[in-house]
């Protein structure tokens, strides 16, 4: 049988043309490819920021203070991305289609490691707008915080968590445009000037506001492609390495809105609960089975978004009548010996501490429905439903 083999260098540039095409997508953020450095070396950063000015003067007053730029120096290790994917020669021969998808695959895994990378020094950002809700004053308070002298040309954007869109649009209504010339993955509309877009790691109940000068992507151009090969076993093996660093050089240009009692507001208090993420199995069910990917916990335990209806949870109950309905599932972070749930004030249900944390609860009364937790005889949360959404049987 022949020997399957490509180059090396085929392979490099098939890697760097994926991850390009990923970094044309990526318009939130500077890029810039003259990084030089290994990993693990050193690199300098000048963190831009400036400070408040502007003051509430009356007739004859003048200001005392200026708004003054300056920066820090921070200091970066540039990091190394590297993946590894293996064929026989086999497999490539068979389905031709294995080298370019492993290939595809290896830019995308990469891009998707840098990128989170860059969305985390985003989160790094100090200014910020405290909002008692995600209303059109809030987004334009923040665009204000970035004190832009001249908007031309200028993108100003906004990640989101999903959770949060059904509540923006609720209070936004038709304040929230949809301008197609920044129709892209994840957009969602624009509010005073600021487009929105879907993120789903982005936390809830914050909105990060930023220009791309705020984070700074330094790649170093080309992608290091190494192969090797078991000849007895008729194995390959690829190796496929970038070096970057994602740095906040400008944190003038990012601000934080901050909804007060959400789960990024610095007083929150999670109350301990927590709730399921994709790929939980809840008593048989997913989150996306039971609830919308708007629910959120105050911290005051009011509950948000949608509960969906279900039918033929068996994994709930052996009885039939029980089985269908509204439920909703959450996590209890901390440990107990004895877990009590009552609800709509009646007799309280006491089972012992379950082993994955899961609560859930079955809506008897709809919106009306409250559920006071305790675990070993203290309050952990006080939930209630009368901002929620109950599905109805369809």
């Amino acid at each position: 049988m022949a020997n399957v083999i490509y180059d090396s260098f085929y392979l490099s540039n098939e890697i760097e043309d994926q991850f390009n095409s990923h970094l044309d997508l990526q318009q939130f953020c500077t890029v810039d490819n003259s990084l030089t450095d290994t990993a693990g070396m050193l690199k300098k950063i000048h963190v831009y920021k400036a400070t408040d000015g502007t003051q509430k003067l009356t007739m004859g007053e003048g200001n005392d203070r200026a708004i003054s730029v300056g920066f820090s120096e921070r200091e970066y290790r540039v990091l190394l991305a590297q993946n590894c994917f293996q064929y026989f020669d086999e497999e490539a021969m068979t389905d031709p289609m294995i080298v370019p998808v492993g290939t595809a695959h290896a830019a995308t895994d990469m891009f998707n490691t840098v990128n989170a990378d860059v969305f985390a020094e985003f989160s790094k950002a100090t200014l910020t707008v405290k909002a008692t809700a995600l209303d059109f004053g809030a987004f334009v308070d923040a665009a204000a915080k970035l004190n832009m002298e001249n908007l031309e040309g200028v993108s100003i954007f906004a990640f989101v968590n999903p959770g949060d869109m059904a509540a923006i649009r609720k209070n936004l209504k038709d304040d929230l445009k949809y301008v197609s010339e920044f129709a892209k993955n994840g957009y969602v509309g624009t509010v005073a000037g600021v487009n929105l877009y879907v993120k789903k790691d982005a936390t809830r109940g914050t909105v990060i506001v930023a220009t791309k000068d705020a984070v700074t992507l330094f790649n170093k151009k080309g992608t290091e492609v190494e192969q090797t090969r078991d000849q007895n076993h008729r194995q390959n093996t690829v190796y496929s390495r970038k070096y970057y660093l994602a740095a906040m050089t400008n944190e003038t240009k990012a601000v934080k809105i901050v909804v007060e009692g959400s789960e990024g507001d610095a007083g929150f208090d999670p109350k301990k609960l927590k709730l399921p993420t994709e790929g939980d199995n809840l008593l048989g069910k997913t989150v996306h089975d039971l609830i919308g990917a708007d629910v959120t916990i105050s911290a005051t335990g009011a509950v948000t978004g949608t509960i969906k209806y279900v039918e033929g949870f068996t994994g709930y109950s052996k009885d039939a009548k029980n089985q269908s309905g509204n439920f909703f599932p959450v996590y209890i972070s901390q440990t107990g010996k004895k877990l009590k749930a009552t609800k709509d004030g009646g007799t309280p249900k006491e089972t012992d501490f379950p082993d994955d944390h899961l609560l859930i609860i079955r809506l008897d009364k709809g919106t009306s429905t409250t559920v006071k937790i305790e675990v070993d005889g203290t309050e952990v949360a006080n939930l209630t439903f009368s901002d929620a959404t109950i599905a109805a049987k369809a």
